[in-house]
């Protein structure tokens, strides 16, 4: 079994996607990853809260596509 810093996954969104792609790189048997971002009950300022966490969401996506990708032979990178 491999063992994981707690710190590790408590951290940011983007933080949290990169260990998955982390792992699925070493290629650990595991099927199902959990990652998670908090604040989404936004009753009380939901214009601007659901927009800033849409944000966060989206930038984190995007800054973990480049982990997602394998680099080829010559170091470029190509789509899993």
């Amino acid at each position: 079994m491999t063992r994981v810093e707690r710190s590790r996954l408590s951290g940011s969104l983007s933080t949290q996607l990169k260990l998955v792609a982390q792992m699925i790189a070493a290629e650990l048997p595991v099927e199902i990853f959990f990652c998670r971002i908090g604040g989404w009950d936004t009753h009380s300022n939901q214009a601007t809260d659901h927009a800033n966490l849409m944000r966060t969401l989206g930038g984190a996506i995007h800054a973990s596509t480049r982990t997602w990708r394998r680099p080829d032979r010559a170091g470029n990178a190509q789509d899993g």
